[in-house]
Parts: C-alpha cells; sequence; structure tokens
C-alpha cells in the first residue's frame, strides 16, 4: 500500500492578513511530475472530515493540500457564526496562491463538496494553474439550496425580514451578515453562476446523489451544458443524498470514481488504481481527528 511522507502543518496568510491553516501531503509515490490537488470542504467540515479523499489520492501519487476555512470550525481564524462565501473564497484563494508559490508550473486540480463548488468555481475563474474541477454533491444554485436547508427563501426577501441569524446543518450562521455578502459579491445571481461555468475552459466533472435534496438534477444540467468551452461529465450515484459518504459502498464507488477521474485528467488513464483498505482509511481518520485536537497552534508559513 502506497503511503504519504506525513503531514506538513500550514498556517497560510489570506489577503487580509488571517491565519488558514491547513496540511500538506506529500504523496510517497514518486514516479512523475509532482500533481497537487487541493480539497475544499463543505460547509462546517474540517480538514479531517476529507481524511478519505485525502488517502485515496496521496496513495495514488498525488500531493495533497487540505484547509480549515476561515470563520468555520477548525484550527483557521474566525468563528461559523460569521461565515460567507467570500470567507470560504478568500480561504481556497490563500491555499492556491500557497500552492502554485511552493510548486511553480506544477498541474493542479480542485475537488470541491457542496457549498465549496461555487467557491471553487469563482476561484477558478483567476487561476492558471488549475487543470480539472471536481465537484461531490456540488451545489449550482445557492439560493435553492439555502431555501431548502433553512426552510425559507431569505434572500428574496428585504433584510428587514430576515432572522437576525439562522441554523445552517445544526451551526448558527449570522443570517444579516451572509446575506448582505451573497448579495453584494453576487453569489445569488443564477446566471452570473451559470455563464461562468459555461466560459470555464478546463474540463469540469461532478458527481450527484440520485436522492440529493440540495441540488437538483435540472438545475446541474443546465450549468453543466455539452456546448461549454471545456469538457463536462456529470456522474448520478444511486440510492444515495446529498452526503454520499452516509452509504458505505456507493462512498466506496465515489472514492474510486473520482481517483479515477483525476489520474484521467492527469493523463494517466494507464495507471492501476491503488486502493486503501478499509481499516487503514479508519485508522487515517482516527489519527487525523487526534491531530487536529494537538495542533491549536499552526506554525508560520507565508
Amino acid at each position: 500500500m502506497e503511503q504519504s511522507t506525513g503531514h506538513q502543518h500550514l498556517s497560510i496568510r489570506s489577503e487580509d492578513g488571517r491565519n488558514v491553516a491547513a496540511w500538506f501531503t506529500p504523496t510517497a509515490r514518486h514516479d512523475g511530475p509532482r500533481r497537487i490537488m487541493v480539497l475544499v470542504p463543505g460547509f462546517g467540515r474540517r480538514m479531517h472530515h476529507d481524511s478519505a479523499f485525502a488517502r485515496y489520492l496521496y496513495s495514488n501519487g498525488f500531493d495533497v493540500l487540505r484547509y480549515d476555512s476561515l470563520d468555520h470550525p477548525g484550527m483557521s481564524d474566525g468563528n461559523i457564526y460569521d461565515f460567507t462565501m467570500s470567507a470560504g473564497l478568500a480561504s481556497l484563494r490563500a491555499a492556491l496562491g500557497w500552492a502554485a508559490r511552493q510548486f511553480p508550473g506544477a498541474p493542479i486540480g480542485v475537488l470541491a463538496t457542496s457549498l465549496g463548488a461555487p467557491i471553487a468555481l469563482r476561484a477558478a475563474v483567476d487561476f492558471a494553474p488549475l487543470r480539472y474541477l471536481i465537484t461531490v454533491s456540488g451545489v449550482v444554485h445557492l439560493q435553492k439550496t439555502l431555501a431548502y436547508v433553512c426552510g425559507t427563501d431569505y434572500a428574496a426577501v428585504p433584510i428587514e425580514q430576515v432572522p437576525p441569524s439562522v441554523k445552517i446543518e445544526g451551526r448558527e450562521v449570522d443570517a444579516h451578515r451572509f446575506y448582505l455578502d451573497s448579495h453584494a459579491a453576487r453569489w445569488l445571481d443564477q446566471p452570473l453562476m451559470e455563464a461562468t461555468l459555461h466560459g470555464l475552459d478546463i474540463p469540469v466533472v461532478s458527481f450527484i446523489g440520485e436522492q440529493d435534496q440540495w441540488v437538483e438534477a435540472a438545475d446541474l444540467a443546465a450549468v453543466m451544458r455539452a456546448d461549454a468551452a471545456g469538457p463536462r461529465s456529470v456522474t448520478t450515484l444511486s440510492g444515495t443524498g446529498h452526503d454520499i459518504g452516509r452509504h458505505a459502498a456507493m462512498a466506496r464507488v465515489l472514492l474510486n470514481r473520482v481517483v479515477q477521474q483525476c489520474l484521467s485528467l492527469s493523463g494517466l488513464e494507464g495507471q492501476a488504481l491503488c486502493e486503501p483498505s478499509f481499516a487503514s482509511l479508519m485508522e487515517s481518520a482516527l489519527d487525523e481527528r487526534r491531530l487536529q485536537r494537538r495542533q491549536r497552534e499552526p506554525a508560520a508559513v507565508s
């Protein structure tokens, strides 16, 4: 079984000087040019939640960069009560910038889940080293998704009718702050979302659960058009909802297919897939949870 050479614990500075805590995990499989994967967390997720993706990727020759978003759970600056989509974008841009500075010329791929997908799309527009974008349960119509999750379409009403806070996935968020950012930065502008994705000239691959209530298949089809500037692919996984990882058998299918796509998009179609054992995945997940509990003060790396 291929292993990594261990996590490097990083503190990356965002454009406004805040700390983005990150793990960089180099692969131990050195059989060609360096290939970087940046993992974009879903809402409320920390680095260890992407343990399985990371293990599969570094077992198959990819260096993996993960981070905790600003204004989120985890080791980065801020509290989730203050979270906005723009804070998520600042976090990803800091991570991408670090990867590009550390490994100039190396191809970089991005894997984004759930609410991380629109953030990754926005970042992809002006990040030249990006070679492809893969989304898992990626949100493509933010206003619809938030209306479903919150039970009310607060984006469609004046701010005076918006409560001070709302709960998303059980976590309380400053609704006014999120509302103002979403409108000012055009996160709710669906025509802009569709035009941005349509004009992106790199491959975009999406995986969605057949029973995903956060993402409507029709909305995904509308943004993943065949006449886009770059290749587009949608894979629907049967019997699963938004959190595909809840279905163990389908989670394994997803992990294998995501890595196969990464290999293919990196020009490595013929490389045999190295699949970690279930025991090694569980060991990694437990080790990383312990590691995050221990690491409270990241070492400064600009």
